[in-house]
C-alpha cells in the first residue's frame, strides 16, 4: 500500500506542507523536527516518486554515459568509472549508461533511444575516434549539457596530457643518465590525439638535452607478429639503453628481447611506457620493472563530472577543456 504525505503528517502532528518540503530537503526547519519526519516516513516504508519529481523539477538527478557500439572508439574503464561515479554519488546522481549503434548513424532518420527519451540532465560522450559527423549532429540537436571524454577539443572536454606525461617519463630516463633514448609507436595517423601528443612530450624532452630523437613506428601488426617485429628493431637499434612505448604490449616485447640478449631490464636498460597503469597486467610489472606514467584515469573521471556540473548549472557556458596531469616521480 502506497504511504501518503497525509500519513506521514498524522504520525508526525506536522503540517502535509511540511512533510513535503522535508522529503524534499526545503524550507527552514529545526533539526528535531526534521530527523522526526524523515524518521516516520521511513518507518513506514515511504518511497518517493522520482519520475514525479522530475517532471515538477525538470531535473532527472542522472547522468548518461554515451558511447560507441565500436570497441575501438570507447574507453570506458574501471578506473575512469570509478573517478565519474566518486563524484556522481556525492552529488546524490545516477549513471545511465547507453550506446550509439555506428552502422546506423547513416541513416537520417536514427536517433538513439538514449537521446531520443532525454531522460537525463546531461551527457558524457565516450567517443573517442572516427567521430561521425552525424554523431556530433545529434549532440548538438539534445541541447543537453555535454562533456567529451579522452577526446581533445578546445571546449567541454578532459583528457590527459600526454605531452607533458610522455615528457617528464624522458626527462626521467636522461635523469638516470641515459642518452640514447628510442620511442616505440603505432603509425601516427590522426584518429586519435595521444599518437602525436606523446611522441612530441618526448621528442621536446630529447630536444631540451641536445640529443637526437628516435622515433620508431612499428606499424599496426598482428599479435602473433608483432614480437617477432619488434625484436628485429631492438636489434638494429642496439644503441639504444632505454625505450619508451606507447604500447604497453610492446613493452613487454622489448623486455623480454633485452632479456633474451644479456641485458638487465631495469638496471643498465630501461622501458618505460606511458597510459598503461590500467592495462599493464600486474604479473609483467613483477617480471619486468617497467616504468609507468601515473593511474590517472580516476581522476579524469572527476575533473569530467565537475565539468558537466557547471554546464548542466549554466547550459550555455562553454568550459575550457581540461589536460588531466599527474606528475611521474621515479
Amino acid at each position: 500500500m502506497k504511504v501518503t504525505l497525509k500519513q506521514i503528517a498524522e504520525h508526525s502532528g506536522v503540517s502535509m506542507p511540511t512533510v513535503s518540503e522535508i522529503l524534499n530537503d526545503k524550507g527552514v526547519y529545526s533539526e528535531q523536527t526534521r530527523k522526526k519526519v524523515l524518521a516516520v516516513a521511513r518507518d513506514l516504508g515511504y518511497r518517493p516518486n522520482a519520475s514525479a519529481r522530475a517532471m515538477q523539477s525538470g531535473k532527472f538527478n542522472t547522468v548518461t554515459w554515451l558511447s560507441s557500439t565500436h570497441a575501438g572508439a570507447r574507453f570506458m574503464t574501471s578506473p575512469l568509472l570509478d573517478g565519474v561515479l566518486q563524484k556522481l554519488d556525492a552529488r546524490q546522481m545516477q549513471l545511465h549508461i547507453a550506446r550509439v549503434n555506428d552502422s546506423k548513424l547513416t541513416n537520417p532518420d536514427y536517433l538513439p533511444s538514449a537521446l531520443r527519451h532525454l531522460s537525463c540532465d546531461g551527457l558524457l560522450i565516450d567517443y573517442t575516434k572516427d567521430i561521425p559527423p552525424r554523431f556530433w549532429e545529434l549532440v548538438q540537436e539534445t541541447r543537453l549539457p555535454a562533456v567529451w571524454i579522452n577526446t581533445k577539443q578546445k571546449y567541454d572536454s578532459v583528457y590527459p596530457d600526454d605531452v607533458a606525461a610522455t615528457k617528464e617519463m624522458t626527462e626521467a630516463l636522461l635523469a638516470m643518465g641515459h642518452q640514447e633514448i628510442g620511442y616505440f609507436t603505432p603509425p601516427m595517423i590522426a584518429d586519435h590525439y595521444s599518437y602525436a601528443d606523446r611522441c612530441l612530450g618526448y621528442q621536446q624532452a630529447m630536444e631540451a638535452a641536445g640529443l637526437k630523437d628516435h622515433v620508431i613506428e612499428h606499424g599496426r601488426i598482428p599479435g602473433s607478429q608483432l614480437r617477432d617485429a619488434i625484436s628485429q628493431l631492438v636489434i638494429a637499434n642496439a644503441n639504444i639503453t632505454a625505450w619508451i612505448s606507447y604500447s604497453d604490449t610492446v613493452a613487454i616485447h622489448i623486455c623480454d628481447v633485452w632479456e633474451h640478449m644479456g641485458h638487465e631490464v631495469g638496471k643498465t636498460h630501461h622501458v618505460s611506457t606511458v597510459g598503461a597503469g590500467i592495462s599493464l597486467q600486474h604479473q609483467f610489472l613483477e617480471h619486468y620493472p617497467i616504468l609507468h606514467t601515473p593511474h590517472i584515469w580516476e581522476s579524469v573521471g572527476q575533473h569530467a563530472v565537475e565539468m558537466l556540473l557547471k554546464k548542466i548549472s549554466n547550459p550555455k557556458a562553454r568550459q575550457s577543456s581540461k589536460a588531466v596531469h599527474l606528475a611521474y616521480q621515479l
